[in-house]
């Protein structure tokens, strides 16, 4: 589950990814985005997450990836605060121990990607907190990226040809293969 999280100052959101390790965590993500649809502040109709909801009982059986370039993490780093991206990434680990957290990494084509990556993997790696690669799938083939941005403009009501217009989303966020993902994460 993709969701927003709302900081405690509620001046700033981000991203996390949760991801269900077992049923007392599919029963933990289900409460959590429940109560948020219920009691949260909305932002375009998402929930946004009070950050003070993430608790280590509620994480429990729960996988957080740092969302990439969406996430806190990215945010102190885009900043230049590699302290605070540290600590933030600490905060993580402690909640979700060392098997539950992790700082994700995707390469879908956007400005400044491989800067990220270059002080994720060193935060990372002076933390001793695994990453992972993703791709934040929004279609199944490549070719599928045009229609995709048709459905997204219908939705959002702006038209592609439109000057205003800038897409959220690249033609490399498809479900790539396996040798695909080890190929664009050789390194």
């Amino acid at each position: 589950v993709d969701i927003k999280i709302l900081s405690e100052d509620e001046k700033s959101v981000f991203g996390l990814t949760l991801l269900a390790e077992d049923t007392e965590g599919y029963h933990h993500l289900s409460q959590l985005i429940s109560t948020a649809y219920l009691e949260a502040k909305r932002e375009n109709g998402i929930p946004l997450i009070p950050q003070a909801w993430l608790k280590k009982p509620l994480l429990s059986g729960v996988i957080v990836l740092s969302d990439a370039e969406n996430g806190e993490i990215a945010q102190a780093i885009k900043k230049d605060n590699f302290s605070q991206a540290k600590d933030i990434a600490l905060r993580y680990q402690s909640l979700c121990g060392k098997d539950g957290f992790f700082i994700e990494l995707q390469r879908i084509g956007r400005p400044g990607e491989n800067e990220y990556i270059a002080k994720a993997c060193e935060l990372a790696s002076e933390l001793n907190i695994p990453v992972v690669a993703t791709n934040n799938v929004r279609f199944l083939n490549q070719e599928d990226y045009e229609v995709h941005e048709i459905r997204v403009g219908i939705y959002e009501g702006y038209t592609l040809l439109g000057e205003s217009r800038k897409s959220k989303y690249t033609e490399q966020q498809y479900l790539r293969s396996e040798s695909e993902m080890c190929a664009l994460f050789s390194d």
